[in-house]
């Protein structure tokens, strides 16, 4: 769901099952996109899928990003979550785990 789908989503009744969200576009501090993503959720269901964990990398979670994204899950009740498995990203592109027994453990 993108900001530019959000007047249609809300003027229409649309027959859907549920919209997917980016998380990462809801886990600010700004008004709009809560205040349009609650308006949403008083229709929808939402599932939310994340672009920035990185899960194969070395380095720690960064546990502020793991706060707003449980405190946006929490605010969405969403059924699931995923994010991509890969251990970084390169000028936007997602560098993917190698499928080998280390990674796969």
């Amino acid at each position: 769901m993108r900001a530019s789908h959000y007047d249609h989503i809300l003027n229409r009744k649309l027959v859907v099952d549920w919209f997917e969200i980016i998380s990462e576009n809801f886990m600010i501090d700004g008004e709009r996109p809560l205040r349009i993503l609650d308006q949403i959720l008083e229709q929808y269901k939402v599932v939310q899928h994340g672009v920035s964990m990185y899960f194969g990398t070395a380095q720690r979670a960064d546990r502020e990003h793991l706060r707003r994204l449980k405190t946006l899950t929490r605010r969405t009740n969403t059924p699931w979550l995923s994010d991509h498995l890969c251990w970084a990203a390169l000028m936007a592109v997602c560098m993917s785990l190698p499928r080998t027994g280390l990674s796969c453990g």
